[in-house]
């Protein structure tokens, strides 16, 4: 009997009903959930709760997540995305300068789906400018910025961090390829743990770039810190020299494609291992990652590698895996409904259009016929 008291117990304990999972804040129903994890189907629904997504999956098991203050959102047969990620740009020089445009140009850049914005090559003047927008939540969409490595004095303790200021981040630092002490500047920056974007502008500059990564070392072959992210931001069409791509893959060098370069994103989905993402970073240009998505489809890329040029691999490539580019438990809720699926074969993706977004669970625009 003794011996079978113990059991007894453990049974009840095992039996007894768990606690019923806290409500979450929103919830989205009716439509297609893409997560843009590689290789899943689509879900029914999403759960928003904090800020961050909480469930992903069937209908039922959503809405089992619904509370008496829970705002649900019936898409009504529309697709949701995570929100669009630049992984190049150029956020203070889309109109007159000033912390009034800034705030107009991350707006505008919500409307297209973006909702985190980058500016690279920034003085210390404009981080600080851009910054103090953030501070002041005036910012629809989240800011990476990655200053100038001329400014690296100014900045100090800053850099160090590279963590969130609001809704602005250090994303690392930013030069051309063609500068003198290209090595040098490689080598401390894996010393030091900084990111780099650096702009290429020839195949001859993209290949001085993954020579200095090649020979290249940490400060510590035993670091945890990982491996400092280096993104060659293509200025033009790069060509389609497959051994350089693969040269690429084999020293982790990601490439970020412009408008211009569509045939070497192209290039680059045909050899395994070469990361690549898609922007449209220039003068005075405004991010539209569908357009950007339609032009690399047309020239034959596959709509879910374009898809996730602008999402999943956009976030990896500025290190913001872990908090945005997919649709998990977990990660920030910046989301955008799209009026048709980009993945169905069907959709012509010139008529695609963004018909609402939230930036971590705030709706942040919206259409008419959305439901508040």
């Amino acid at each position: 009997m003794r011996a079978i008291l113990p059991l007894v117990a453990a049974f009840a304990a095992c039996a007894a009903p768990r606690p019923a999972p806290d409500p979450a804040d929103l919830v989205f129903v009716g439509g297609v959930v893409r997560t843009m994890v590689e290789g899943a189907a689509p879900a029914e629904a999403l759960a928003v709760r904090n800020r961050k997504i909480v469930a992903v999956g069937a209908s039922a098991e959503v809405l089992a997540l619904v509370g008496p203050d829970t705002e649900t959102v019936d898409l009504e047969g529309r697709v949701l995305l995570p929100g669009f990620v630049e992984s190049a740009g150029a956020l203070l020089r889309r109109g007159p300068a000033g912390a009034d445009a800034v705030e107009a140009a991350s707006a505008r850049a919500a409307r297209r789906g973006v909702l985190t914005v980058l500016e690279d090559a920034a003085t210390p003047a404009e981080l600080e400018l851009v910054t103090d927008v953030a501070n002041e939540l005036r910012l629809v969409a989240d800011a990476i910025v990655f200053p100038d490595w001329s400014g690296i004095d100014a900045i100090g303790e800053e850099l160090e961090d590279m963590d969130c200021i609001g809704s602005c981040r250090i994303g690392g630092l930013s030069f051309e390829a063609a500068v003198e002490g290209l090595d040098a500047r490689v080598q401390r920056a894996f010393e030091e743990g900084w990111h780099l974007q650096v702009h290429v502008r020839s195949p001859g500059e993209l290949a001085r770039l993954v020579d200095a990564v090649a020979a290249a070392s940490p400060s510590s072959p035993a670091s945890a810190s990982p491996r400092p992210r280096v993104v060659a931001v293509a200025v033009g069409e790069l060509g389609v020299d497959r051994a350089l791509l693969d040269r690429c893959a084999a020293e982790d060098v990601w490439l970020a494609l412009g408008p211009d370069a569509v045939a070497t994103a192209v290039a680059c989905a045909s050899r395994p291992g070469v990361r690549f993402t898609l922007h449209d970073a220039a003068t005075g240009r405004e991010p539209d990652p569908i357009a950007s998505i339609a032009r690399a489809v047309a020239a034959g890329l596959g709509r879910e590698v374009a898809m996730a040029a602008w999402t999943r691999e956009a976030a990896a490539a500025i290190r913001l895996e872990k908090r945005k580019g997919t649709l998990v438990a977990g990660k920030l809720a910046d989301l955008v409904a799209l009026d048709a699926d980009p993945l169905e074969a069907t959709t012509d993706l010139d008529a695609v259009r963004v018909v609402a977004a939230w930036k971590q669970g705030v709706r942040v625009l919206s259409a008419d016929a959305m439901p508040r």
